[in-house]
């Protein structure tokens, strides 16, 4: 019988435009730079929070990646202090439509 093998942590990795700018963002979910680096024509900033983490990578000339939809979900106890968050940080917000839902933590 084959064993499952057991996962230790998972990291979700994403390409962005400008790692400043996507830092800034992620700082305002609560994610703090871990590790970073950078070279002439890229870069990269490992984040976390708690045990989770996100990893941001840029070059440069951008990488010619089609145009798909890329989905991270936050669940967060207090939505409506993390939209203010954003809101004061003048973060674009957008809503599809769907009214809110609000969840209770038991």
């Amino acid at each position: 019988m084959l064993m499952t093998p057991a996962v230790q942590s998972m990291v979700a990795a994403t390409y962005v435009r400008d790692i400043g700018t996507s830092r800034a963002f992620y700082e305002l979910l609560g994610f703090r730079e871990q590790s970073a680096g950078r070279a002439a024509t890229s870069a990269w900033l490992s984040l976390h929070h708690d045990e989770l983490s996100v990893l941001l990578t840029s070059t440069r000339p951008p990488l010619d990646i089609p145009q798909l939809p890329l989905l991270f979900y936050f669940f967060y106890a207090d939505v409506d202090a993390v939209i203010r968050v954003l809101g004061a940080a003048a973060c674009r917000l957008l809503t599809p439509g769907i009214p809110r839902t609000r969840w209770v933590a038991r």
